[in-house]
């Protein structure tokens, strides 16, 4: 080193390579043994600049020109391309990943759950087949107001982390609301009111 004589100087990116090397030499059981080598491969990837989120955005916004360098593009050019990739692809990616958390999170539900759900959301099949028929909607922008209402509903409900008690409690709201709707507009308005007070956190 020029500055600090009796060391070496040594570039930023040898360094991180060289730590990458000692855990993967040294925590090598380790790493197998909790199945990291996936995510090792990856952070490698990601030091070296082979699959830095930025450089996936790059490849992706420049997929369509014939220059993959942005510098080679005006400004202009690339904020255009950027901006039509976030409105497009990237916001109907991330929308779909979303819902598949959500999907994930509802298909662990028990069948009573599930049951009262599909109740007290009024939908009208099953609820794994509504949320693979609310996927096609919403990455295909066509959802109709009522299922925006039945999704927002379904994540309040998933939100509140339901157990088995409430979802029969839900249930038994549901049908009971049902039962009543002869009843005068006050007590329908009461049944509401108690309906209501079982989704919130």
């Amino acid at each position: 080193s020029r500055r600090n004589k009796g060391f070496n100087a040594i570039r930023l990116e040898d360094y991180r390579q060289a730590l990458i090397t000692f855990i993967k030499d040294e925590g090598a059981e380790l790493i197998e043994h909790l199945g990291l080598q996936e995510t090792v491969r990856d952070l490698e990837d990601r030091i070296n600049g082979r699959n830095a989120v930025s450089d996936r955005l790059v490849r992706d916004i420049l997929k369509d020109e014939k220059h993959t360098n942005p510098i080679k593009l005006t400004g202009k050019r690339f904020n255009h391309k950027a901006e039509e990739y976030y409105r497009t692809e990237l916001r109907l990616q991330h929308l779909a990943e979303a819902l598949e958390s959500v999907q994930s999170q509802a298909l662990v539900l028990s069948n009573t759950q599930q049951q009262a759900l599909q109740q007290h959301l009024a939908i009208k099949t099953t609820l794994p087949e509504w949320l693979l028929q609310v996927k096609q909607h919403l990455i295909s922008e066509t959802l109709n107001s009522q299922e925006i209402r039945q999704l927002v509903g379904l994540i309040i409900a998933l939100d509140c982390d339901l157990t088995s008690n409430d979802a029969q409690a839900l249930h038994e709201e549901s049908h009971s609301h049902n039962s009543n709707t002869s009843n005068t507009k006050t007590k329908e308005s009461s049944s509401d009111q108690n309906q209501d007070t079982v989704n919130v956190c």
